[in-house]
């Protein structure tokens, strides 16, 4: 069993797991708050329970229009490749493919397709901008990836309680759908 909230942001905007902090060396002073509304939370650390971030005690919690899990997903996507882009390394998204054999293709006239794979492909090479929640021709992707050499670029779509609105689907530009079930996937 997982805790609801293992995420927040510290004082500083940066993403925190609870599970990495530490009761004896975290200080009193420290204040986290929310992905999704920027509410303040306090991290229970006991040994009992399963640690996580609970909200202040007598506090109205307001809610946001966007679900914990797809703010945390949508930050913990744009930090992974912002990271990737800054070090250099590969950004590699997954896509299945058939391979396909033409040994046989001029004696018979066809090739054969006789198994899926999935290979990989590092977009961080083509795609060298990064943007969250930017409007981009009246839309607005939940992250913008993008090529200043070429133009192109990718919306990145993180699916929690429903997928892609139509319009972004017929705007005719790419896009990147994840479907997140749980802090997990």
């Amino acid at each position: 069993m997982t805790a609801k909230y293992q995420y927040a942001k510290d004082s500083h905007g940066k993403l925190v797991k609870v599970n990495d902090l530490n009761r004896s060396t975290l200080p009193k002073s420290a204040k986290f708050y929310s992905i999704d509304y920027g509410e303040e939370l306090r991290p229970r650390l006991g040994k009992i329970r399963i640690k996580h971030f609970a909200h202040k005690p007598n506090m109205e919690y307001r809610g946001s229009k966007e679900t914990y899990l797809h703010a945390l997903s949508k930050q913990l996507f744009y930090n992974s490749y912002k990271e990737c882009l800054q070090s250099g390394e590969p950004f590699y998204v997954p896509y299945k493919t058939h391979l396909k054999c033409d040994r046989l293709k001029r004696e018979f006239g066809f090739s054969c397709y006789y198994e899926e794979d999935f290979l990989k492909f590092d977009i961080s090479q083509h795609f060298t901008e990064i943007s969250m929640e930017k409007r981009d021709d009246g839309l607005i992707p939940d992250v913008l990836i993008s090529s200043p050499s070429s133009g192109q670029k990718i919306y990145v779509e993180i699916k929690v309680t429903h997928g892609c609105s139509e319009e972004k689907i017929n705007s005719g530009i790419r896009i990147m759908e994840f479907d997140i079930q749980d802090e997990q996937t």
